[in-house]
C-alpha cells in the first residue's frame, strides 16, 4: 500500500510544481492525438457519409468490418505496425519505427473506424426526406 501512496504523492508533486518534462510529454501526446484524430476525421467523415447515404453491394460487410476494426486492441495495432515498419519488414526502408509518424499512424488506425462508424450511424438516422428539403 505504501507503493501507491508514494506514487500518487510523487505524481501530484510533479504536476503541482510544473515539471517541464512531464508537461512536455503531455503536450506532445496531445499533439499526436490531435493530428491523428484530424486525419481520421478528414478521411472518415466523407467515407462514412458515402457508406451511410448510398446502397451498394457489400455495404453490410463493410459496416461489419468497420465494427470489427473498432474492437482492435492497441497492442495488436502496435504489433501490426511493428511487423510492417521494422528494418526487415516491407516498409522498413521508410525508417519510421519509433518515430512520431508511427505513433500518429497507430492512433489513426485506432480512431478511423470509430469516426467512420459514427458518421455512418448519423447519416442513416437522418430522415430521407431531409435531402429533398435541402435540395
Amino acid at each position: 500500500m505504501d507503493f501507491w501512496k508514494t506514487a500518487i504523492r510523487d505524481c501530484l508533486h510533479l504536476l503541482i510544481h510544473y515539471d517541464r518534462e512531464v508537461y512536455g510529454i503531455v503536450l506532445r501526446s496531445l499533439k499526436f492525438s490531435f493530428i491523428a484524430t484530424l486525419m481520421a476525421v478528414l478521411l472518415g467523415v466523407p467515407i462514412g457519409f458515402s457508406i451511410g447515404s448510398k446502397n451498394f453491394k457489400g455495404k453490410s460487410l463493410l459496416i461489419l468490418l468497420l465494427n470489427t476494426a473498432m474492437a482492435l486492441p492497441t497492442v495488436m495495432v502496435g504489433l501490426i505496425g511493428y511487423s510492417f515498419l521494422s528494418r526487415s519488414a516491407p516498409l522498413g526502408f521508410l525508417n519510421t519505427m519509433f518515430t512520431p509518424q508511427a505513433v500518429i499512424f497507430g492512433e489513426f488506425i485506432l480512431s478511423f473506424p470509430i469516426i467512420t462508424n459514427l458518421t455512418v450511424a448519423a447519416v442513416q438516422a437522418v430522415d430521407p426526406r431531409v435531402i429533398l428539403t435541402a435540395q
